[in-house]
């Protein structure tokens, strides 16, 4: 995202009318607002996986499994 959101806004920083429109404003809020729900996304499943990493030699029982499962 952070590629082709720097070669766009290059990009459009070549085109006159582009720029008088205030596209690169445009952009950079979109951008910013695809990242933000990126990461909102994509928390629960990164805290999941590090606490399974950090949880992994603890001995579990089997309610404690379904619980951890369930959250």
């Amino acid at each position: 995202m952070t590629v082709f959101g720097y070669l766009t806004y290059q990009s459009i920083h070549l085109t006159r009318v582009l720029v008088e429109q205030q596209a690169d404003r445009q952009l950079t809020k979109m951008i910013l607002i695809q990242v933000i729900l990126v990461v909102i996304c994509l928390a629960p499943y990164s805290i999941k996986n590090a606490y399974n990493v950090i949880a992994a030699s603890v001995s579990k029982d089997k309610n404690r499994l379904n619980a951890e499962d369930f959250v």
